[in-house]
């Protein structure tokens, strides 16, 4: 039996529990002592450590002086040389530009209360997305970020609506207090997306947060399978492991198209009604009377996105919802979701979310 301390300097339930079921699974015998009180074991003698690396020195110098094999789970300490296993926080970024820029957003803005080497690489990769998208970045917490008279004269100088992404749901719904008791409406004015999905704060809102899914019980899981092959001192394992996230839940927050088009307004109300039918844009172009050409670039230039691209991604959304509630059998969600048969459902829901629909729908029952 394999002694791992769990040293996690920064605490989630969900890393834990990802670290726990491959311990459970693997016979380790997992040391979790050091949670509580932050107190490194004296004499400790074990057979590998799995942290989370913030500005807490001393598990710094505890692993640096433990001689063991050891595997961080957060990217915090960069200038700590040990393998990680990490959010890809870059590509983290990316995502929340893509579903803002799917909303139809010219108007961005990023917030974090205080800046670190995690949220540093989301904010780079939200401003490289957009830029690619030609787009800019207002940043509104380059000082007193946590002012809060400071933030809210901020808020309502953007441009509005506005997308406002934050590093974490934490900042995001420190933001929606602050629009709720400025009247500045969400998701109207500022749309506000935040990252980790932490239901107990994303669905306690008053306008309930969008957030991107942060895996951290599978970063959790695969650190510790790191952490297995190097204390079998297997030599093909990899020092840089990063997991992207799960795409996003979607909630009030941002769910607000910004269509300021008349004719891509009626085509998303055209495609919401016929979801569950075979069309093409040929098919809607004719509906309303117009070339495909020129309802293609219309929409475009409103949502960053052609038709068919957004025709699949409202059923997939549409499918979530059913599968949530568990009533109906694949082959009846794939029908009424505009599919021509379950395979082609699943091999589409597989791409698009990272996992089958049927593991989808287990994995929020449980939740």
């Amino acid at each position: 039996m394999k002694h791992v301390l769990m040293a996690l300097g920064s605490y989630d339930y969900s890393a834990h529990k990802g670290i726990a079921r491959f311990a459970s699974e693997n016979k380790w015998h997992l040391n979790s002592s050091v949670l509580k009180t932050f107190q490194m074991p004296h004499n400790w003698n074990g057979d590998g450590i799995i942290t989370s690396l913030n500005n807490n020195d001393r598990i710094v110098q505890f692993i640096n002086e433990a001689n063991v094999p050891v595997v961080d789970i957060s990217s915090w300490r960069e200038d700590v040389e040990v393998p990680r296993v990490t959010a890809d926080n870059f590509n983290i970024g990316e995502v929340a530009a893509e579903h803002f820029l799917e909303m139809g957003h010219h108007n961005f803005a990023w917030f974090a209360l205080s800046l670190n080497p995690v949220g540093k690489e989301r904010y780079e990769g939200f401003r490289v997305s957009l830029k690619d998208a030609g787009f800019d970045l207002t940043r509104i917490d380059k000082s007193r970020a946590q002012d809060g008279p400071t933030i809210v004269s901020r808020l309502l100088e953007l441009p509005k609506p506005c997308a406002l992404f934050c590093k974490s749901d934490y900042d995001a719904a420190w933001i929606c207090d602050l629009c709720y008791n400025s009247n500045i409406k969400v998701p109207e004015q500022i749309a506000v997306l935040g990252v980790d999905n932490n239901e107990l704060i994303c669905q306690n809102q008053s306008i309930p947060l969008s957030s991107i899914n942060h895996n951290l019980e599978r970063i959790g899981y695969e650190g510790a399978a790191m952490l297995e092959s190097l204390m079998n001192n297997d030599t093909h394992h990899i020092d840089r492991k990063l997991i992207k996230p799960d795409g996003i839940t979607i909630r009030r927050s941002t769910n607000s198209l910004v269509v300021t088009d008349p004719l891509v307004s009626e085509t998303l109300t055209y495609l919401e009604k016929n979801l569950h039918r075979p069309i093409s844009t040929d098919d809607i172009a004719e509906a309303f009377g117009t070339t495909r050409k020129k309802i293609e670039t219309r929409f475009r230039q409103q949502l960053h996105s052609t038709i068919r691209d957004k025709l699949i991604r409202m059923r997939i959304e549409k499918s979530k919802m059913m599968l949530k509630e568990g009533a109906k059998p694949i082959e009846d969600i794939a029908a009424l979701t505009g599919f021509c048969h379950a395979s082609h459902f699943s091999n589409t829901f597989k791409k698009l979310t990272g996992m089958a629909p049927t593991s989808y729908k287990r994995k929020s029952q449980r939740q």
